[in-house]
């Protein structure tokens, strides 16, 4: 599929899941094969600093050995040394991830369809690192500002839940473009990288916006099905496996059980990674919106774009 190519509202819609069609295998094996570890480490970590910590404090209150000012108060180095941890995984895991999809649009622009490997994306990745930390420090210093607009404009098209849709879409197709033309080329600066995603939006901003839109509730009403479905069969497993919790608990693992514990672990990770695979279909929308987008206001070609490139990456 070319990226690169003036659409309309349906084929917005229709293209997305083409390319989910197509590529969607290579993308989600890819993206697992890169982020897994940031992500397993952080979710590992985050279940076991609170288990732990938050588990005992509250047990230990409950059962009068000790307040949980107290607990906390003695363990206060290692709570902050669990924060610091999972701070910095949770950094290093957000510019991976935020910077994957448009490395992937870059690299397959690039390779005319899905022809590299993941060690292109990863060199991809680590060579903008740096430009994923301006951008989060760049999307800090706008936030209080968007999200007031935000809020504004969603009290406005409160009345409607399809109003209330449009400037979320508005909203997360800004910061997307915004992140899609910084990384576009090497001297690409923030904020002129966010004039820039603005003037695009505006350009088709009916057209862009309520595709989103559409397949955001489409993407929310699939998520909402499985959620149920996930919930019915985690609550007819418990009871088949007779899980008891002891009615004066005195330690976390009295009710943490192995079962329990078991069931609660594969119903997150099932749980995020369908999750995952629905809200890829609203990444790829996101590049494919872009790279129309960006051809129209500036007539770009395959031949003319791979020519424009050259010099100009930094793999």
């Amino acid at each position: 599929m070319q990226l690169l190519k003036s659409r309309n509202f349906g084929e917005y819609i229709g293209d997305t899941f083409t390319f989910f069609k197509e590529n969607g295998v290579h993308y989600l094996t890819n993206y697992f094969i890169i982020n897994i570890g940031f992500f397993l480490l952080f979710l590992m970590g985050l279940i076991g600093f609170l288990g732990y910590f938050f588990g005992d404090a509250i047990l230990m209150e409950n059962s009068g050995q000790m307040d949980s000012e107290q607990f906390f108060r003695e363990n206060i180095g290692m709570i902050l040394l669990g924060m610091a941890f999972l701070f910095i995984i949770g950094i290093l895991f957000n510019i991976v991830s935020n910077s994957f999809t448009p490395v992937y649009f870059e690299l397959y622009n690039e390779h005319k369809g899905k022809n590299f490997t993941s060690k292109m994306i990863f060199d991809g990745i680590k060579s903008k690192f740096t430009k994923g930390i301006k951008y989060m420090i760049g999307m800090i210093i706008l936030a209080i500002p968007l999200l007031i607009v935000l809020s504004i404009a969603v009290l406005i098209t409160i009345c409607t839940i399809v109003g209330v849709l449009i400037p979320i879409a508005a909203y997360t197709l800004l910061i997307t473009f915004t992140l899609y033309e910084y990384y576009y080329k090497k001297e690409n600066r923030f904020f002129k990288s966010f004039s820039y995603a603005w003037e695009l939006l505006t350009s088709k901003f009916w057209h862009a916006v309520g595709a989103v839109a559409v397949i955001s509730v489409m993407v929310a009403i699939i998520q909402q099905i499985l959620s149920l479905i996930i919930e019915a069969a985690f609550g007819i497993q418990m009871s088949n496996n007779n899980i008891i919790v002891e009615q004066n608990p005195t330690n976390v693992f009295d009710i943490l059980t192995p079962e329990l514990v078991a069931l609660m672990s594969g119903a997150i990770v099932f749980g995020v990674i369908i999750s995952f695979i629905l809200n890829t279909i609203s990444y790829i929308s996101f590049g494919i919106i872009y790279y129309s987008l960006k051809q129209e206001k500036e007539n770009l070609s395959g031949e003319d774009n791979e020519v424009d490139f050259i010099g100009t990456r930094e793999y």
